[in-house]
């Protein structure tokens, strides 16, 4: 599945997954960048799929949501 979907799209769903999280959990994108020591701006460019996460952002997300990676992944978390 996650194959068959371009570099763009992959971005743009782990983006839309992360920002539907953080609304869920009721966290600012500012709350959400000073837990992972970054910028507002690199949270924004996350949701809005300007910028792919690393490994590490992931494994960041994945650890302060208590969820696994696979939920930023999947179509429907």
């Amino acid at each position: 599945m996650l194959e068959d979907i371009s570099r763009n799209e992959r971005r743009k769903l782990t983006g839309a997954n992360l920002r539907k999280l953080r609304y869920k959990e009721k966290l600012t994108a500012e709350e959400l960048a000073a837990r992972m020591q970054l910028t507002v701006d690199f949270v924004d460019r996350l949701e809005r799929g300007h910028r792919g996460m690393t490994e590490r952002t992931l494994n960041m997300l994945s650890e302060i949501f208590n969820v696994s990676a696979d939920y930023f992944l999947n179509e429907e978390p």
